[in-house]
C-alpha cells in the first residue's frame, strides 16, 4: 500500500466517522434529554404544563416566556428546558432526534362554485370562483401531521407566547384571545366609515379567518371587513390599534343552505396578511372528533348580546365556561321540541353542543361565527366549534356549533393548498 493510498483510506474514515457522529443541537433534543437553561446552567427537556419551574415562575412575575427554552414539539406539545430537575455534565448523552413527517394522504377533491364569494377591497359583491373540497376525510396515519397540525407548530414556533391568565371571568383582557376577530357590515344608520360588528371569527391563518356561514351568506348583507387586535369595539378603552382589514374573498361551506342549520361554516380570505403582534396571533384546530369529556372546560368568547331581555350587544369582548354535551344526548333533547324545518334530521356529526349547568352563561345573538374553545397552558388557544345557533340564549337547550374537526377538509384544501 502507498502512502497515498494510505492517507485516502484515512479521509475516507474520517468523512464516514464525522457522518456518523451525533451533535447535541437544540433541534435534537427529546422530552426526558438533558438540556441547557438561558443562565447557561442544566435542565431537563419536559412537558410544558408539567413544568413547576416555569409555572412557578410565570405567576410570581420571575420568568416571562422569553426567559424558556424550548427543546421540541411532538405534535402540538411544546417540550421546554425545565429546571425541575438540575442534571450535571456528566449526565449528557447525545439524544436521539424525533422527525415529525407532513400528511402525504392522498385525497380526492371536487369543485363547487355554488358558496365562493370574491369580494373586491371596495366591499362591493363580485363574482365566484371554485371552492375546493374532500369528498371524504383522509385516513390518519400514526406518526403523520394533517396540515393544520403543521401549521399550528409553526404557528407556536414563530409566534410564541405566553400569558398566564385566570378563566372564569367574564370581560376578556388585551391579547388574551388574540385569534378573536370581528365581522364589520356596512351599514347606512352608523355611517359610511362606521359598521354593525354583526358577527365574530377566529384568526386560523394569516390570511383566514374562520367563521359561520350564515354571517356571510346573504348577499344582500355581507361583511367587507375583519377588524383584529382589540377587545372594546365601541370604545378605545382597551387602547389598542385595530388591524382593519378589507375581505378578498368568503367561502361557504359547498353544502351549506341558508333554510337549513347544517355545514355552517365558512372562511373568509383576508385582503392583506395580517400583522401578527402580542393582541393578533392565530389559532390552532381540533383534529379531535371526539366530544370534549364533560370536564374539560370549553371557553367561548364574543361580543354578542348581554340582556336576553334587551338584546344589547356588548362594548367589550367576554367569555364564558361552557360544558359540552355529548351529541346523542344532545339530539334527545332537540328530539323534544317541535320540528323544525331549519333542522329536519336533528344533530349530526358535523355539529357538537355545549351549554352551562348554571342557565346563566351562554353564546347569544352576535357571538355566531366565533370560537369554541380550549386554552392550553402555552397561551394558544384550540378552536373545537364555530358558534351556529341556540334555540334561545341560556336556556336548558344547549348551544350548537360546527364541528371543527369535521370540516378539517374544507379548510385545509382552501388555507393550504400548497402544503402537501
Amino acid at each position: 500500500m502507498t502512502f497515498s493510498h494510505f492517507i485516502a483510506i484515512i479521509g475516507l474514515l474520517l468523512i464516514v466517522l464525522l457522518n456518523s457522529v451525533h451533535l447535541t443541537t437544540e433541534n435534537d433534543l427529546y422530552e426526558g434529554s438533558v438540556c441547557r437553561l438561558k443562565d447557561g446552567t442544566l435542565g431537563r427537556c419536559k412537558d410544558h404544563p408539567k413544568c413547576k419551574w416555569a409555572w412557578d415562575g410565570y405567576r410570581s412575575g420571575q420568568l416571562t416566556y422569553s426567559d424558556i427554552v424550548r427543546c421540541t414539539f411532538i405534535g402540538t406539545k411544546e417540550i421546554i428546558c425545565c429546571a425541575d430537575e438540575r442534571p450535571t455534565e456528566e449526565d449528557v448523552t447525545p439524544p436521539s432526534t424525533v422527525n415529525f413527517n407532513r400528511n402525504d394522504v392522498d385525497m380526492i377533491y371536487f369543485v363547487s362554485s355554488s358558496n365562493e364569494i370574491n369580494v373586491p377591497e371596495n366591499g362591493e359583491g363580485g363574482g365566484t370562483k371554485p371552492s375546493v373540497e374532500t369528498t371524504s376525510p383522509p385516513s390518519r396515519i400514526e406518526g403523520k401531521l394533517r396540515k393544520c397540525e403543521e401549521a399550528c407548530q409553526k404557528f407556536m414556533e414563530k409566534y410564541q407566547t405566553l400569558t398566564y391568565h385566570i378563566l372564569g371571568g367574564e370581560e376578556t383582557s388585551l391579547g388574551e384571545f388574540p385569534h378573536m376577530a370581528a365581522l364589520g357590515y356596512p351599514n347606512e344608520e352608523v355611517g359610511e366609515d362606521e359598521f354593525q360588528w354583526n358577527c365574530g371569527g377566529s384568526l386560523i391563518a394569516e390570511e383566514y379567518v374562520l367563521t359561520a356561514a350564515h354571517c356571510t351568506a346573504n348577499p344582500a348583507a355581507l361583511p367587507t371587513v375583519v377588524r383584529l387586535g382589540k377587545v372594546t369595539l365601541k370604545t378605545n378603552d382597551d387602547t389598542a390599534t385595530p388591524q382593519d382589514i378589507q375581505i378578498r374573498q368568503i367561502i361557504n361551506h359547498p353544502r351549506y343552505k341558508r333554510n337549513r342549520n347544517y355545514d355552517d361554516i365558512a372562511l373568509i380570505r383576508l385582503a392583506r396578511p395580517a400583522e401578527m403582534n402580542e393582541n393578533v396571533k392565530p389559532a390552532c384546530l381540533s383534529t379531535d372528533s371526539r366530544d370534549a369529556p364533560e370536564n374539560i372546560s370549553l371557553i367561548v368568547t364574543g361580543w354578542g348580546s348581554t340582556s336576553v331581555e334587551r338584546r344589547e350587544k356588548s362594548g367589550v369582548l367576554l367569555k364564558t365556561n361552557l360544558t359540552s354535551v355529548p351529541l346523542d344526548s344532545c339530539n334527545r333533547t332537540f328530539g323534544e321540541l317541535p320540528p323544525s324545518r331549519h333542522l329536519p334530521n336533528l344533530l349530526n356529526s358535523g355539529q357538537l353542543c355545549a351549554f352551562d349547568e348554571t342557565r346563566k352563561n351562554d353564546a347569544c345573538e352576535g357571538d355566531s361565527g366565533g370560537p369554541l374553545q380550549t386554552v392550553g397552558e402555552n397561551g394558544f388557544a384550540t378552536i373545537i366549534g364555530v358558534t351556529s345557533f341556540g334555540i334561545a340564549c341560556a336556556s336548558s337547550t344547549p348551544g350548537v356549533y360546527a364541528r371543527v374537526s369535521h370540516y378539517l377538509d374544507f379548510i385545509e384544501t382552501n388555507v393550504w393548498p400548497d402544503t402537501r
